[in-house]
């Protein structure tokens, strides 16, 4: 069932790496604090075709080795994965259909690009499953014994193999209305699941390393879908989506300890509003919403400073958003900073 807290149309908006010049590391603002943001508005690219009933969440970009751009979309209610051309955003093909069989999906949300890898998280499966490119042919799936609603990844390429983090909302139970109930602070430590991914050939083998969540009232990761990580600043990205708490990004370490940072509260506000980022590789920065999708090209994380961008009136905003649902929106940014129109 939905919380009564997502019952809102959300509204997205982007968090950007901030890659001005600067001396040295700066401290990260504490929760709340406002901060002058300096930011520039970006033409949009294409929008792919509008098809709401496939109820676009996710999408992620794949290079071919002949320079072939996918992008590659998970498509929650039809259960499915959708493949656009990441240059025009033309639709290119579907894969895969509702089932538990390999290649097939319940409730696709989260999606991850790595290599020759696509990773997606089923909801409805409790799992992570792993297809090869270009065919997209099933080579696993990992986590079914642990994961309870899992929704977001991140995927961090090591010497050998993948960590791969996994965000899972589980809830403790419904009340009388139907409506999830959120388990306590002291049952939140399971938030992120965090594995060990290897191949050889086409064997996959995947290890649970460990268990991310503070219990903390400050800590806690009370709704918890969108994650990323800065391995360069040794930083996990964890987007707290309890709007009954605070819509804000929680800073942990990438072996899992909350780092006492927590910012963007005070840009993102309003009831039903979150921020959902995927695939920053290559210096693409993912962010989506509900009714639609949009991506747009920043540089890669690699300074410790972050500012979260607020969404600009005009041509996506109010009114015009019941027409992008179930769409993606690209768009190419030549500045250092950006944001897209949502």
């Amino acid at each position: 069932m939905k919380r009564a807290r997502h019952a809102v149309a959300v509204v997205s908006l982007a968090l950007l790496a901030a890659c001005k010049p600067a001396s040295g590391p700066a401290a990260d603002a504490p929760a709340g604090t406002a901060a002058a943001r300096s930011v520039a508005t970006v033409a949009e690219a294409f929008l792919t075709p509008m098809t709401p009933a496939d109820n676009i969440d996710s999408p992620a970009s794949w290079t071919a080795p002949d320079g072939e751009q996918w992008l590659i979309a998970t498509a929650k209610t039809t259960h499915k994965l959708v493949v656009y051309d990441g240059q025009t955003g033309a639709h290119l093909r579907d894969v895969g259909s509702q089932g538990t069989a390999p290649g097939q999906f319940d409730r696709p949300n989260g999606i991850a690009v790595i290599d020759d890898l696509v990773l997606v998280v089923e909801r409805d499966n409790h799992r992570v499953q792993v297809l090869h490119l270009p065919d997209f042919t099933p080579l696993g799936v990992f986590a079914a014994a642990d994961l309870r609603k899992p929704y977001g990844l991140w995927v961090n390429k090591q010497r050998e193999g993948y960590d791969v983090y996994v965000t899972d909302s589980y809830d403790a139970g419904e009340d009388a209305q139907g409506n999830d109930v959120l388990p306590p602070l002291a049952e939140l430590d399971k938030r992120v699941r965090r594995y060990a991914l290897t191949l050889k050939g086409t064997a996959l083998d995947a290890t649970l390393v460990g268990s991310i969540g503070d219990t903390s009232e400050a800590g806690a990761l009370r709704v918890v879908e969108s994650i990323w990580g800065d391995p360069a600043n040794d930083r996990l990205l964890i987007a707290e989506e309890d709007e009954t708490y605070a819509s804000e990004i929680k800073v942990y370490t990438l072996e899992g300890r909350f780092t006492g940072t927590a910012f963007g509260r005070d840009a993102f506000r309003g009831a039903g509003r979150r921020r959902d980022a995927q695939d920053l590789r290559q210096g693409r920065l993912v962010d989506h919403h509900r009714a639609g999708q949009a991506a747009q090209r920043v540089p890669p994380v690699r300074s410790p400073h972050l500012e979260a961008c607020r969404r600009v009136p005009g041509q996506h905003g109010g009114q015009h958003r019941r027409h992008l649902a179930g769409s993606i929106g690209v768009c190419a940014v030549p500045a250092r900073r950006a944001v897209c129109r949502a």
